[in-house]
């Protein structure tokens, strides 16, 4: 790993060769949360709106490192066409409607990008930043539910939404055009086979709701502890999808696709949604911490959560990650001029199993201990 200048990065971008059937995405990241929910490894910056220094430091990063970042790379940004936008966090809905406005205007030719897509947290959520959000054309949101049953999450420190408001959230998206889809995550209650059934009532839930899709994933800590957990949720996913009447498992989905393929996820997409139609029109971002499943380039910007960093890469050729240092932007080079993946170890997999099953420690050294991460 190299540092590496501002002016390097840019100079990179701008002269990159690009082949005609590239694809080009922006990943904007936002990195706080208003909790720190237990099962989550990609934990973002605590605010309480309640303290000044919280609120400074929140300002600071959306009045000021932010959109100066923006700036720098807006050369870069309107190089190329860019086929996608994404927000990830973090809760990138702690943005006011009003600051939303004021990030989406300071990214060049931002309603042009023909996808948008932003991870929510529908217990935050207003009407007036959905209104926003259609403005600016969005056409993606991701719902971070994780799970309705309000003993899983609050168990883990996430505040709940009731299946009867995301409904109405849901209802209302849809007057708007928009696609939805739901996270949802195994193992969060008993750590154990009885979580199951959970999980799959949750399912049903989104299902019901008929979002354009769910994303579904396990507890990390619980599969990491005990494998045959994770095995029994990816088979008890798969039955569930493939005898559901309305949906389809992305596996199956991308295997017809002619497309470039990608590492498939547990997720179920509604059906009249073609694998093709998925993965260009709806969520064509593919974004990855791992270099060898990297397919897309991303420029990515922003600061990092207290965990991940921000990852940028083009495939086979460069893998970096960006840093808030002193309020400047540190950039990290990992990959450079690779052709041959097939030896590169995973950047930041685990080295053994987290721990045990049970709920995550809510203290980030602790967690990065555990997780043999020394960044």
């Amino acid at each position: 790993m190299r540092r590496a200048s501002l002016e390097e990065i840019k100079n990179l971008w701008l002269n990159k060769q690009w082949k005609d059937d590239d694809d080009f995405h922006l990943y904007i990241s936002s990195p706080f949360c208003r909790v720190a929910c237990s099962y989550c490894v990609y934990k973002g910056k605590l605010i309480n709106f309640r303290n000044e220094d919280d609120v400074k430091q929140f300002n600071n990063y959306y009045y000021n490192f932010l959109p100066n970042l923006i700036d720098e790379f807006a050369e870069v940004i309107t190089s190329r066409k860019l086929d996608s936008v994404y927000f990830g966090g973090g809760t990138p809905n702690l943005m006011s409607a009003e600051l939303m406005r004021e990030i989406f205007d300071r990214i060049p030719g931002f309603k042009d990008i023909p996808i948008k897509g932003i991870d929510l947290n529908p217990a935050y959520i207003t009407k007036e930043q959905i209104d926003v959000m259609h403005e600016y054309g969005f056409t993606l949101f991701c719902w971070g539910v994780q799970s309705f049953n309000k003993d899983s999450v609050k168990h883990h420190n996430r505040s709940y939404v009731s299946y009867e408001r995301f409904k109405e959230i849901v209802e209302y998206t849809k007057t708007k055009g928009i696609y939805q889809s739901a996270d949802l995550i195994c193992y969060l209650h008993k750590y154990n086979t009885e979580d199951v059934q959970i999980y799959l009532d949750d399912l049903q839930k989104c299902m019901d709701l008929d979002l354009d899709f769910a994303t579904m994933a396990a507890d990390f800590h619980t599969v990491a502890s005990d494998q045959n957990l994770g095995d029994l949720f990816v088979e008890a996913s798969k039955d569930f999808v493939r005898n559901s009447e309305n949906y389809n498992l992305e596996l199956d989905l991308i295997n017809g696709a002619e497309i470039s393929p990608r590492k498939p996820i547990t997720r179920a997409i509604r059906k009249g949604i073609t694998g093709k139609q998925f993965l260009t029109e709806i969520l064509s971002y593919f974004g990855s911490n791992d270099f060898p499943e990297a397919i897309s380039n991303i420029l990515a910007l922003g600061d990092d959560t207290s965990m991940y960093e921000i990852m940028s890469y083009w495939p086979r050729e460069l893998f970096y990650i960006t840093k808030r240092l002193n309020n400047e932007p540190a950039f990290y080079v990992i990959y450079e001029n690779i052709q041959s993946i097939n030896n590169i170890e995973s950047y930041q997999e685990p080295a053994k199993p987290a721990r045990k099953a049970g709920p995550a420690p809510s203290n980030m050294a602790n967690l990065r201990k555990m997780l043999n991460l020394n960044i």
